[in-house]
């Protein structure tokens, strides 16, 4: 059934379903549109891996890499709430590191622009123990270790008890 009413008529429906008064700029909107179709193209494309990334590299860490490279399309305001765009240093060290990690049998769960120049690099793994690694602008990387049952852990990223976190099977192996 079809909105009517004054207040219908000054207001946008959003992607995740919210209705909004019509004072956002037209601009704004159409920002948010474009982050967001691009972000649709990098997933429905993640089957599309370009020939530039190792050949040891599993498919799911070749996916992400891609996706990573499809966040230097981004423009400033991508998420209309003015995030910058991901720096070359953050990309470029996150590439780095879900290759080196898929190397050692650790794949990429999931990757993700920040809003300050930043890029989130996620890891699950079957024992339920999360790690999510965050590549700063200014070359600086942090992580924090979900383990169930305990207080998340946060800290520089290190990358030896990032991979005991992520390999360990028993809680006696974590620190937090």
């Amino acid at each position: 059934m079809p909105l009517s009413g004054s207040w219908a008529d000054n207001a946008t429906c959003d992607v995740r379903n919210r209705w909004e008064p019509a004072r956002t700029a037209a601009k704004d909107k159409a920002m948010f549109d474009e982050a967001l179709l691009l972000m649709m193209i990098s997933f429905l494309t993640s089957s599309i891996i370009k020939d530039r990334w190792p050949k040891e590299v599993s498919k799911r860490g070749r996916e992400a890499l891609f996706r990573l490279d499809r966040f230097r399309e981004l423009k400033p305001n991508w998420d209309s709430y003015n995030a910058t765009i991901p720096s070359e240093q953050a990309l470029g060290s996150a590439q780095r590191f879900i290759i080196r990690l898929d190397r050692k049998g650790i794949p990429v769960y999931f990757v993700s622009p920040g809003p300050n120049g930043d890029v989130l690099v996620q890891y699950k793994c079957d024992n339920g123990h999360e790690a999510e690694i965050w590549f700063e602008k200014d070359g600086t990387s942090d992580m924090l270790l979900i383990t169930p049952g305990k207080p998340p852990y946060e800290a520089p990223l290190d990358l030896e008890f990032l991979l005991e976190h992520l390999r360990s099977t028993t809680e006696g192996k974590t620190r937090h």
